[in-house]
């Protein structure tokens, strides 16, 4: 440190001696053990229809630790239904590959209309405890893709996909959804040379920008950087506040859409380009399949959170910059932190055209 100063001396020269002394003032050692507090209970489940229950039960840890593993496989995990008990939760054996001593496992499958409470304690960290309300399921009415033909850059052009979904929302109360879709191209045969009826299936891509009720996490900054894109290959949550009541159709576009594969041959060892054009008459159509799921209102705001969080925004810039305050993890755990939240899976799959299939 001492020849770095040195060097600085030496090039600044005597008038800056004053600015570089009011820079090495500034400098303050800080004692981050002072600031490590205690530990809590750490609760995530999520109650989902026609899965088995089950959640995670740890701690929180200081982020010197280096993210160590802090199941709490000792726990005891209570779990209520309607306001009745139902069973406690037994302990799971997972996977360390991926961080986890295991999951706490419950026989009870959550149904639309339950309340279902969960309660964790563990002698060194008190009792957390969390309710919800297993929402019911989304409508779709109908799901289709259109394409149109898009210019690009020295004359080149491709296909944006315009992917369309119809829903009815309840306009008894406020509703919360998840929307994820998928595409899917039928399976050839290679040896047999004829289709299989199977699918493969492609996570769909669109700009979740391009449709109002997902455009919430952008803000007007955004718009005037030109920031007008949100990815989410998982899907994206949105609320009802702007289509309350209504049959309403979402228009998402992929703006850079290219469907390379239109057949997927097997066996793996066999390609698309050992065949002739004849051996694929007869094409399939590709399939649609649109997940919508109805989650609740605490599921939405952790997941909403989390989304915005994700999202290359100019306000997660000022943030990693240290120019705005950080947003705060949403957390409905009495007594500790984490999610206790509930969805209803919802999937609607139908036949669409493909842009691309006159070209095979």
């Amino acid at each position: 440190m001492r020849q770095i100063k040195n060097i600085l001396i030496n090039t600044i020269g005597a008038a800056g001696l004053f600015a570089l002394a009011a820079l090495t003032s500034c400098v303050e050692e800080i004692d981050l053990e002072s600031l490590r507090p205690d530990p809590t209970l750490v609760v995530n489940c999520v109650a989902i229809t026609g899965e088995p229950l089950a959640a995670s039960v740890s701690r929180t840890w200081f982020f010197t630790d280096d993210h160590p593993n802090v199941t709490l496989d000792k726990a005891e995990v209570k779990l209520f239904v309607n306001g009745a008990f139902t069973e406690r939760l037994r302990f799971q054996e997972g996977d360390e590959a991926f961080n986890t001593r295991g999951y706490f496992k419950s026989d009870f499958i959550p149904a639309q209309g339950d309340r279902i409470r969960v309660e964790a304690s563990y002698p060194e960290y008190g009792l957390a405890s969390a309710e919800t309300v297993v929402p019911e399921p989304a409508q779709v009415l109908k799901a289709g893709v259109t394409y149109a033909s898009a210019g690009g850059s020295f004359g080149s052009s491709h296909q944006n996909a315009i992917y369309q979904v119809t829903i009815k929302d309840d306009p008894a109360e406020a509703n919360y959804y998840l929307l994820r879709m998928e595409e899917g191209v039928p399976v050839f045969d290679g040896i047999a040379k004829k289709y299989t009826g199977e699918y493969k299936w492609f996570p769909a891509t669109p700009n979740y920008a391009t449709e109002p009720v997902f455009g919430q996490s952008l803000t007007a900054l955004d718009q005037v950087f030109g920031n007008d894109w949100m990815s989410g290959s998982g899907g994206k949550v949105f609320s009802d506040e702007l289509i309350n009541g209504q049959e309403y159709t979402l228009r998402l576009t992929d703006e850079y859409y290219y469907r390379q594969i239109q057949v997927a041959v097997v066996p793996d060892s066999m390609w698309i380009g050992q065949f002739e054009k004849e051996d694929f008459y007869l094409i399939p159509p590709m399939h649609l399949r649109v997940h919508l799921y109805a989650i609740s209102a605490e599921y939405y705001r952790y997941l909403k959170v989390l989304q915005d969080k994700n999202t290359d925004s100019i306000s997660n810039l000022l943030i990693d910059g240290g120019l705005a305050e950080p947003i705060r993890v949403f957390s409905n755990i009495d007594g500790g932190v984490g999610i206790l939240g509930s969805c209803h899976v919802g999937m609607f799959e139908t036949e669409i055209a493909s842009s691309s299939h006159p070209d095979l």
